[in-house]
């Protein structure tokens, strides 16, 4: 008897539902035929072929088979933005949480991409958005490293922890002074991110606004309480990375707001 899940993929009706379902039961096969039906099914749902993609479900592919890199079908369809297959693989029973080699689960995978729909989408059947890969970086942090506002956006709105720290420290401010975005900067500072936190290194936001050459977010930073004169491990101040980096007019600034700065 086909199960309940597999009835709606054939009626096209796929619901989203608030935690991982049981798996459907599969048709009986040797196993043989069944890594066959596994990798015909992970080829079609690359393929973006749903008709496939059921038949093949209904025929018994395991819909939690993965690669040896760990990617399931889940994997795949979320960070290729397919939102109807997203829905379908939950609903068939997929593994929402899997790892891949990389420590990632599909919600890592959408978010890198910048499909909010599908986050969303998995969040609602009961991912967390608190979730750390495999270097210990959350949706957050993969968010503002790629640069996706709106989905920085939508994840603070859902109070995920502004101020986590992956394995070396690094907080999500410091990607958005990495990749000189101001913008972000200012999104994160509003929701609470601490412009003086440390990671293992001992550099802060500034030191990668420095490295970067970005006076308008040297700036920022300065004016939230940042400490120009502050030094990493390598004894390193945004003076001196500035300079190394040839930024000489950002160099010129911090030198002027040092020599402005009451004397202790």
């Amino acid at each position: 008897m086909i199960s309940f899940y597999l009835t709606c993929l054939l009626q096209g009706s796929v619901p989203v539902l608030a935690a991982d379902p049981p798996l459907a039961k599969p048709v009986q096969v040797d196993s043989a035929l069944q890594e066959t039906l596994n990798k015909a099914f992970l080829d079609a749902v690359q393929k973006e072929d749903l008709a496939e993609v059921k038949r093949l479900l209904v025929a018994g592919a395991n819909v939690r088979y993965a690669r040896d890199s760990g990617n399931t079908a889940l994997h795949f369809v979320a960070a290729a933005g397919h939102v109807e297959l997203v829905k379908m693989l939950i609903a068939a029973g997929a593994d929402m949480t899997a790892l891949d080699e990389t420590g990632h689960q599909p919600i890592h995978d959408a978010t890198l991409q910048g499909y909010l729909e599908i986050v969303q989408t998995l969040a609602a059947a009961g991912v967390k958005l608190n979730a750390q890969d495999g270097n210990g970086q959350t949706l957050l942090h993969c968010a503002v490293k790629r640069g996706h506002t709106d989905m920085v956006k939508w994840l603070l709105s859902q109070k995920v922890e502004v101020n986590a720290k992956d394995q070396i420290g690094q907080a999500p401010l410091s990607f958005a002074a990495e990749n000189g975005s101001l913008d972000l900067a200012k999104i994160l500072v509003a929701a609470g991110a601490v412009v003086t936190a440390k990671e293992n290194s001992g550099d802060q936001a500034l030191h990668y606004a420095a490295v970067k050459g970005s006076l308008e977010l040297l700036q920022f930073f300065h004016q939230q309480g940042a400490d120009l004169n502050a030094k990493n491990k390598n004894g390193d101040t945004s003076y001196s990375l500035a300079v190394s980096r040839g930024h000489k007019r950002l160099a010129t600034w911090i030198l002027q707001e040092i020599e402005k700065a009451p004397k202790k």
